[in-house]
């Protein structure tokens, strides 16, 4: 599944700990999603200030920001470098966690399919509330995406049923993230207690001024089954199921939405033992660091020494 992590310094102050912050989740989210990266970031008076992208891991080199919101990406569809998230067009930047089941064809994205179509439903409607809910009327799958309106200055958040994502938030920040995770790390590096939250579904949400909810919509019902390799196998720095086990999965599984405590893994497995069941038959050969864009075992260790150290400081050096 792809990671969105998402950050907002409520004062518009900008600040080095929200770069600091952010690189590290980012970092932390890349390890098990590898196919891409990217990131925005907004000025202060909230128009879009940067945005960047590839499929190797970026580090967020601005020295102070108070808004960044990043994507890293586990690819199901269009294996393109183009297809990496965030999508900008004339009116938003938007960046989607899930699948559309019915998007997605001739080598283009789910993902940038839907874009088009919300782009169309925009310049149609008025306003970003009403041409989410006509998009999202059409689209089968689960999803969960985060929108900036570049006309009306404001960041939308919607998701279904599907997808799950956490926030914790207090008088001086809101951080929303895809991984409990990052948002244990956020707790822990800022030594505050704060309780983590999920949004409500079909819900669309503004996120900046606070957080509130600003309309719903309905999509349409589908009853979806898929093998449990369906994420298996799409690029090479994803992990490859062999042959044998493709042909020995049983078909099909019913679609749930879990999680361990210490590891979010794939959906589409009914059981943590599931998941572990078929990782124990992955043909992994080679060493981690392989499968993660660094040119040397030597180059991979150094970065994560050096992130480790700034997630956990002395504990981690002990």
């Amino acid at each position: 599944m792809c990671n969105i992590n998402l950050i907002i310094k409520k004062d518009g102050i900008p600040s080095k700990k929200v770069v600091d912050l952010m690189n590290v989740m980012t970092y932390s989210s890349y390890l098990k999603n590898k196919d891409g990266d990217g990131f925005y970031t907004l000025k202060n008076n909230r128009t879009l200030k940067h945005i960047e992208k590839s499929t190797n891991k970026i580090k967020i080199k601005s020295p102070k920001e108070w808004f960044i919101c990043s994507h890293q990406r586990y690819t199901t569809s269009g294996h393109d470098e183009k297809y990496t998230h965030p999508f900008e067009t004339e009116d938003f930047v938007l960046v989607h966690n899930g699948v559309f089941y019915n998007l997605g064809s001739n080598g283009a994205s789910d993902t940038s399919e839907f874009v088009e179509k919300l782009q169309e439903n925009y310049s149609k409607k008025k306003g970003m509330v009403e041409a989410i809910k006509k998009t999202v009327s059409k689209v089968q799958g689960y999803f969960s995406v985060v929108v900036y309106d570049k006309n009306d200055k404001q960041v939308y958040y919607f998701k279904d049923e599907g997808a799950s994502i956490s926030l914790i938030e207090n008088k001086d920040y809101f951080i929303l993230s895809t991984s409990d995770s990052n948002l244990d790390y956020v707790n822990y590096e800022m030594e505050w207690d704060e309780q983590q939250y999920t949004l409500k579904n079909n819900k669309i949400y503004t996120l900046l001024d606070g957080l509130k909810i600003v309309g719903e919509f309905k999509k349409q019902e589908y009853h979806f089954k898929r093998k449990k390799s369906f994420y298996s196998s799409y690029s090479n720095k994803s992990l490859n199921i062999s042959d044998k086990l493709e042909e020995e999965l049983e078909e099909p599984t019913v679609f749930v939405n879990k999680k361990s405590d210490h590891f979010d893994y794939d959906d589409y497995y009914d059981t943590w033992d599931d998941y572990e069941d078929e990782l124990s038959n992955i043909e992994e050969e080679e060493d981690d660091w392989l499968l993660t864009g660094y040119k040397s075992k030597e180059d991979f260790a150094e970065e994560e020494r050096e992130l480790m150290e700034l997630s956990w400081g002395e504990e981690y050096r002990r």
